[in-house]
């Protein structure tokens, strides 16, 4: 439900005045300052949202241009490119650009993602539109389409809508008229009154945000590098089931269970221990239909202490999670601000943390092949497979679930630490699971 008055009530968000620059939303800041802080190459591929289909039938090029034209012209957000000016960031929306789409034959028989290791690379912020299209025509009736835009324009829901309004086109279809463009979400976002929710973080991180010290193998570089490496492992049923059944003595969601797993492994290098997680932010019923990037990242924390019971950790966990929860539209970027400015910032680290959590119940509606059928035309989504491995934070630990199946996929950064480092952490992980006793009684030292 979008509650979004001082008083708890509806307001829509009103239309922007018509200008020549616009301040960007705080989502958006994170994004150009990310590819101002390091180096422009490495971060902008891992801040770009690249898709890949396969394509049987009579697949029409100059249709798919006329549809993508459309669609420029629907999406002010489409034709906006970033700009530094007088110190400040903002954004231009362009009257008319030209896509980025472009068409060749291989009848090599190369693998989807073979293709597409050359076609997914870095962005010019300052150039629109963020987004590049290219069909690869490998057969008489069998084509590769691959779309891939910038984080800074996009978000997974924003990807989703743009697909199906570039179907409903293609097919002949119409849209309704959109009412509200991403800069009218951006002038009203940053006028919110959120002081409520400032006050929270403030109060809850009010002796500042402790970074993890982890067991790096190598000595941090003085700028951050991005190389990095996944260890995966898929979980016993008896495991998976065994975390199942504490999230519903606890009365909590999968969501936290497995993050009071993953504290918990973590709270071996650390008495407080704060990670990361994304959330939609879309918490306005008016942003549903917006093309843009919406997404905020939440701090979770918690203090693993020794003497802990798992049941009083595991309450911990809960009540901080909904706490954050119920404060999560204050800005990600207004924290950063605040807790490290630009000016004191550590080139070597990403923004206030180093370790990001990932939960994804129902994976595989998401990686595996979804068809998509426009007349004799036939779309399946493929999982693009890089041939190198970009690690935009120390380490991400990603729960997944497949069909009943739950797996762990440690990611880290391979300038930072060995493999056999890695292994060991996932290994301990899944021993906390194993060494959890029904009751819950034990104290955090025992379990480790």
């Amino acid at each position: 439900m979008a509650l979004d008055s001082k008083d708890g009530c509806y307001e829509p968000i009103p239309p922007a005045a018509k200008k020549d620059y616009y301040p960007i939303s705080p989502s958006q800041k994170l994004y150009f300052l990310a590819s101002h802080l390091w180096d422009y190459n490495a971060i902008d591929m891992t801040n770009n949202i690249p898709m890949a289909f396969t394509v049987k039938g009579s697949f029409d090029i100059d249709r798919a241009k006329i549809a993508f034209d459309t669609l420029l012209d629907r999406h002010e957000i489409l034709r906006t490119s970033f700009h530094l000016i007088d110190n400040q960031t903002v954004s231009k929306i362009h009257d008319r650009v030209t896509m980025d789409m472009t068409y060749e034959e291989d009848y090599s028989n190369e693998s989807v993602e073979s293709l597409a290791q050359d076609f997914v690379r870095p962005f010019d912020l300052t150039k629109a539109p963020l987004m590049r299209i290219k069909v690869i025509k490998t057969g008489d009736h069998n084509f590769v389409f691959l779309m891939d835009c910038h984080h800074i324009i996009s978000d997974g829901m924003s990807g989703d809508l743009l697909l199906s309004e570039l179907i409903t086109l293609y097919a002949g279809g119409e849209l309704p008229v959109a009412k509200l463009q991403y800069k009218d979400y951006s002038e009203w976002a940053l006028n919110r009154f959120l002081d409520n929710q400032k006050d929270y973080w403030m109060s809850h991180f009010k002796d500042g945000i402790p970074r993890l010290h982890l067991p790096e193998d190598y000595p941090r570089p003085p700028e951050k590098k991005f190389n990095g490496d996944a260890v995966v492992k898929t979980l016993d049923r008896k495991l998976s089931d065994k975390v199942i059944k504490i999230s519903q003595k606890m009365d909590m969601t999968e969501f936290m269970a497995w993050l009071s797993i993953t504290m918990l492994a973590l709270g071996r290098y650390d008495d407080q221990v704060v990670v990361g997680t994304p959330v939609s932010g879309r918490t306005h019923r008016d942003t549903e239909n917006i093309q843009g990037v919406f997404v905020n990242r939440l701090l979770l924390s918690s203090r693993p202490e020794k003497e802990k019971t798992i049941t009083e950790f595991l309450q911990e966990v809960k009540e901080n999670c909904l706490m954050a929860y119920e404060n999560q539209d204050y800005p990600f970027e207004s924290l950063a601000n605040h807790f490290e400015p630009l000016a004191h910032s550590d080139k070597s680290r990403t923004p206030l943390y180093d370790v990001q959590y990932l939960f994804l119940k129902d994976e595989s509606e998401m990686t595996n092949d979804i068809e998509i059928e426009i007349g004799d035309l036939q779309f399946n989504t493929v999982e693009i497979l890089f041939t190198y491995e970009l690690a935009k934070f120390d380490l991400v630990c990603k729960v997944t679930e497949n069909n009943g199946v739950y797996s762990i996929t440690f990611k880290y950064c391979s300038d930072l630490f060995k493999k056999t480092t890695i292994e060991t952490m996932v290994n301990q992980f899944i021993q906390i699971i194993d060494r959890l006793d029904e009751e819950l009684n034990q104290t955090i030292e025992e379990l480790q």
